[in-house]
């Protein structure tokens, strides 16, 4: 599918529509593709990225608030997002049109086959790096992806990786370094990704223990040294995995709630506007 008349942004905003509306993709083990759309003013709190993000504006503005300070991001700026944050975000929509931004996960296999690659950029980073990093030259970024979403039709995986590999060195060559900071993995991280891999399960910290292979006393001991407990890490994932269900597939409100192991939709609701500041009917666009 092609559309000729289109300048490149307008492409791949047409492209991201077709593909992605309503609809996340997950590029095998290499990378997840989200539109996020809103027609209306979202202010969500703390929003956690795991892993780290490309961000590409397509329509509207996107404010982001590292360390209390406001930055401001338009389609003429892309985004490289650290994993291991948790941002305040507002989207605001332009006038009579929807907020539309396309973000691109890395996910772990995708990086370690970049650095096999390209080993001068492994180097170990001694300190944590920027959580963002504002990147000006859009247009290798946008031809990049629009390459990449008209790719989704029918293409094989290598095709995939090949495109997320160029996009990913574009945006290291323009300082986004930060895609490859990851901290040391500690118990907190290892069962996230448990936990990650099934939200709606009833799972027991015992249950857990044991995949891990340590005493359930000793897990529960290294979660209160790290400022948290196995039932309110749980409740983050729960949540964090609804807020991409609103976000990525537009989902009736009870069905994310079954989704993410909640039995009653209200209860879902309200744990939701607590931690992200808003009901969870406003992430619908």
């Amino acid at each position: 599918m092609t559309f000729p008349e289109f300048t490149p942004l307008q492409a791949l905003i047409r492209h991201a529509q077709t593909h992605l509306q309503g609809r996340p993709i997950a590029l095998g083990q290499d990378a997840d593709l989200l539109l996020i759309t809103s027609r209306r003013l979202q202010h969500i709190q703390r929003v956690p990225t795991h892993d780290p993000a490309l961000i590409l504006v397509l329509q509207g503005t996107k404010l982001l608030y590292p360390e209390g300070e406001q930055t401001l991001y338009t389609p003429q700026h892309a985004i490289a997002m650290r994993a291991g944050c948790a941002l305040d975000i507002t989207n605001l929509p332009p006038a009579g049109a929807p907020y539309l931004a396309l973000a691109v996960a890395f996910k772990p296999a995708l990086l370690e086959r970049f650095q096999r690659a390209y080993p001068e950029w492994s180097a170990p980073q001694s300190a944590p790096a920027p959580l963002l990093q504002r990147l000006h030259q859009r247009q290798p970024l946008e031809r990049i992806a629009l390459s990449l979403l008209e790719q989704l039709d029918g293409s094989g995986s290598l095709l995939h990786t090949h495109l997320l590999l160029e996009l990913l060195l574009h945006s290291l060559l323009q300082g986004g370094s930060n895609l490859l900071w990851h901290a040391e993995p500690d118990l907190g991280s290892r069962l996230r990704h448990w936990l990650s891999s099934d939200p709606a399960r009833e799972w027991r910290a015992d249950d857990l223990a044991e995949q891990l292979q340590i005493d359930p006393s000793t897990l529960r001991r290294h979660l209160r040294r790290q400022g948290t407990s196995f039932r309110q890490l749980l409740e983050d994932v729960r949540l964090s995995h609804g807020l991409s269900l609103l976000q990525g597939q537009h989902l009736p409100v009870g069905e994310v709630s079954q989704r993410c192991g909640y039995a009653s939709p209200s209860r879902f609701a309200a744990r939701f506007r607590q931690r992200f500041g808003l009901p969870p009917s406003q992430i619908h666009p």
